[in-house]
């Protein structure tokens, strides 16, 4: 049944006037570029309107994709400075948002998140996943680039400037003058849920654990209940191999906050690293219920009910299409050998 593990996390992580021209100005440096990546995986992405102010300030949506990994590649190769997240059922942003903070160059990216009402309960978590604007869905075009002005402004004035610049370095690959800004950095506590996981990351990197671990509590001494902060202490746990202190972390985690649905992904992975996978299922047909990224979750319902042996609820999953289930049983003996 670890069949099932080697991809999970991977793919559930994988969418007026003029204006005061403040925004060709905010948050650009050399080297940068007026450009937006979009994460949607609604392909008509947004309203013209809002793409037409936009480009009066300069400013373009000139990447649209539908998955983490290819944001990454258009932000790696400065193709985009900004990244902007549309939150929907089929891609919640709580996901998107969860593989940013494990990589040190998204998380220091200011962001903004168009959040749809269905996951409304979920805004006052994702403020904590990094330091993302957030805008209330439909995106009315007023607030859309009000909010988006002051992320810029936020990102172009005091420490969060600073910020900036070390994306510039780290970017230019000048990780000596990015690790002096860091360091310098981390006695700001304000900015320890953007400063830490970007840290924690690179020194996974480097597997230098002890110094992980040492920074990681440290900061969740000073902010406990910040979920940015617990959740790079659970992928540190799970890439320690150590999934039982991840799953503790979990529970707790759980329990002071309602039992968020961002967590799901991580408890999956956590138990599928013990070979546990009945739990597993139970999370899974959770989302399917919500309808929370429903068609990934089904694959993958489907795969864990098929590895337990589970016939008839397999059957449910995939509504009986015999095509589907020659193709499954096909795979698993060809991976079986």
């Amino acid at each position: 049944s670890l069949r099932t593990a080697s991809t999970f996390l991977q793919s559930f992580l994988c969418f007026e006037s003029k204006g005061s021209g403040y925004m060709t100005q905010a948050a650009q440096g050399p080297g940068d570029v007026p450009h937006i990546v979009l994460v949607s995986a609604n392909p008509r992405g947004f309203s013209e309107e809002i793409t037409i102010r936009l480009k009066r300030r300069q400013w373009h949506v000139s990447v649209q994709v539908s998955g983490m990994a290819e944001a990454m590649n258009a932000l790696r190769s400065n193709q985009a400075t900004i990244l902007l997240v549309h939150d929907t059922p089929e891609l919640p942003a709580s996901f998107i948002l969860r593989a940013q903070i494990v990589d040190p160059l998204a998380i220091l990216t200011p962001t903004i998140v168009v959040c749809d009402p269905v996951h409304s309960q979920e805004m006052h978590l994702l403020k904590e996943l990094g330091m993302p604007e957030l805008i209330a869905s439909p995106e009315n075009p007023a607030t859309f680039v009000a909010g988006f002005e002051w992320l810029l402004r936020r990102w172009n004035q005091g420490s969060m400037r600073k910020l900036y610049v070390a994306r510039r370095h780290f970017l230019a690959r000048e990780f000596l003058a990015f690790s002096k800004i860091m360091t310098g950095l981390k006695k700001e506590s304000d900015l320890l849920p953007l400063v830490t996981p970007c840290m924690t990351q690179i020194l996974m990197r480097q597997t230098d654990y002890k110094s992980v671990e040492k920074l990681l509590l440290a900061s969740l001494k000073e902010h406990p209940r910040n979920i940015g902060i617990i959740i790079n202490t659970v992928e540190f746990y799970l890439r320690a191999a150590m999934p039982e202190t991840a799953l503790k972390i979990l529970a707790a985690t759980r329990k002071n906050h309602g039992n968020p649905r961002l967590l799901i992904s991580d408890q999956i992975q956590a138990h599928l690293m013990l070979n546990d996978v009945a739990p597993c299922i139970q999370l899974l047909e959770e989302l399917v219920r919500e309808d929370y990224c429903r068609v990934q979750a089904q694959d993958f319902l489907a795969r864990c009910l098929y590895s337990e042996g589970y016939t008839e609820r397999f059957r449910e999953a995939i509504d009986n299409q015999l095509l589907l289930v020659d193709d499954f049983k096909q795979r698993w003996t060809n991976t079986a050998s």
